[in-house]
């Protein structure tokens, strides 16, 4: 083993491919938020109200709740709760995506595994579901079911696609 200036570059190579993993899961779960992010932002601007979204999901998630009486459009946005919630969501997301990718490697050196990419997302998106409905059901009413469910398919989808240009999968050892 070299010493050299950079600590980091004494390091084997093997001993980077785990931090080049993480940081692949990581990209992943941030390429996935943000994709939601920008989805309620152009729905919610079309509607406009830009950023109410994220600040009634950040007071569900500070107060437990929001007034029902004042439905989204008239609930002011909280700059705070809208930086609290997108913390919360980027950083789940990023375990999302650590665990996807943990998943894709997997995949890749064992195809069955693909099968767990898929229960991953049914569980994810089941899960996600489950909480809404527990702690934020009025905001579910207030938001189309279509656009969340169109929002999770496409932060998969932006998730799945970087995940595979760095685990490309082959589906044809399935059959």
């Amino acid at each position: 083993m070299s010493t050299t200036s950079n600590p980091g570059a004494s390091l084997p190579a093997a001993a980077a491919r785990p931090r080049e993993l993480v940081r692949e899961g990581i990209v992943a779960g941030l390429l996935g938020a943000g994709t939601i992010v920008a989805w309620f932002l152009i729905l919610d601007s079309l509607a406009g109200h830009p950023l109410h979204t994220p600040s009634i999901l950040g007071s569900t998630l500070v107060h437990g709740g929001w007034s029902e009486e004042a439905g989204i459009d008239q609930q002011s946005v909280s700059i705070g709760l809208v930086v609290l919630y997108t913390l919360v969501h980027g950083a789940a997301f990023c375990v999302v995506g650590t665990i996807a990718e943990r998943l894709f490697l997997a995949a890749e050196r064992h195809p069955p595994f693909i099968f767990a990419l898929v229960l991953l997302f049914f569980l994810f998106f089941a899960g996600f579901m489950t909480v809404t409905f527990l702690f934020a059901f009025p905001v579910l009413q207030e938001l189309s079911v279509s656009a969340v469910v169109t929002g999770n398919l496409l932060a998969a989808a932006a998730m799945v696609s970087y995940l595979w240009r760095h685990h490309p999968l082959d589906l044809r050892q399935l059959l």
